[in-house]
């Protein structure tokens, strides 16, 4: 079988002097949340919306087997598993549809692999539908560790040649759409005998979207559209938008659409993995299977960012 990695990737950062490395805030997260009472509730790291998200430590339960791979030795792997959403079930012996009732002690989990690389200060986190997200471990880290304060930011990582990629760009856009235009701050006090329609576009309120559409031979206004991207990047001009998209002709000829700040902007990770069936994954056969999906992570983090 095969599917398509996606992945999230964050810069790690301390918010004040006294702020612990997040390794070693996993750490204390391991400790304290071993089952010490043997009621059930294994490392349980978030509870929100009804839904539970536990945590699989692999690097520290499995440190000989991590400590001895090449790609994983200097990394912390950790697994985040959310409760999956069942509503409904098919049962075809019966030929009838009802409500899962199954054991409350075996629960059905979206996975979402994490990886922490401490020389970088990189966290690394797949992106599955309805699974756990970087919201998820903020969360569960406040809860659980109470002397932690947001002594840690995560910012998603920004490309490092994105003016370069925004210039390859350049003679190809045919349109560009700015998201959430202020249009209130550039209209100055503009009276009409109406104005019901000015009054709802100079609502600071009214949010808009503006769709450019560039006459192929125009770079003029292509470069400024980069050059005031650029600025916003460079913390020169305040981020205004919400988003900026464009749509351009590829090598093929064919229309496509860029979201700048999640395909272009920020890092993200793709890539094509293949596995065998893990519907019937035993414990030793999971961690094998999770240490798969934490070397492809790593190696086209490793990629992407060379």
């Amino acid at each position: 079988m095969s599917s398509v990695l996606k992945a999230y990737v964050y810069d790690v950062k301390p918010n004040n002097l006294f702020a612990k490395p997040f390794k070693e805030i996993l750490k204390d997260l391991s400790s304290m949340l071993d089952d010490v009472g043997g009621n059930g509730n294994i490392r349980i790291l978030d509870t929100y919306k009804g839904k539970e998200t536990s945590i699989w430590f692999d690097s520290f339960d499995y440190e000989k087997d991590f400590s001895r791979d090449e790609i994983l030795q200097d990394s912390v792997c950790f697994l985040l598993a959310k409760d999956m959403d069942f509503s409904i079930i098919e049962d075809k012996e019966k030929e009838e549809l009802g409500s899962y009732t199954g054991n409350s002690k075996i629960r059905p989990k979206i996975p979402s692999h994490c990886i922490y690389l401490p020389s970088q200060d990189i966290l690394i986190v797949e992106n599955n539908t309805n699974a756990a997200t970087i919201s998820t471990i903020k969360r569960g880290i406040t809860n659980a560790l109470r002397g932690y304060k947001g002594d840690l930011l995560f910012s998603p990582k920004l490309k490092e040649n994105i003016i370069e990629i925004l210039y390859l760009f350049l003679e190809k856009i045919e349109s560009i759409d700015l998201c959430d235009l202020k249009l209130h701050k550039y209209l100055s006090n503009p009276e009409d005998s109406d104005g019901n329609l000015l009054s709802i576009i100079t609502n600071p309120n009214s949010q808009f979207k503006a769709t450019l559409q560039i006459k192929q031979n125009d770079s003029t206004i292509k470069s400024k559209v980069v050059d005031y991207f650029r600025e916003i990047l460079e913390g020169k001009v305040e981020q205004e938008l919400s988003n900026i998209k464009i749509k351009y002709k590829n090598e093929k000829n064919e229309k496509e659409t860029a979201n700048l700040y999640d395909n272009l902007v920020f890092l993200n990770i793709e890539k094509e993995h293949y596995y065998d069936d893990i519907s019937g994954l035993e414990e030793n056969e999971r961690i094998g299977y999770s240490k798969s999906i934490y070397k492809a992570l790593i190696e086209e983090f490793i990629s992407k960012a060379l």
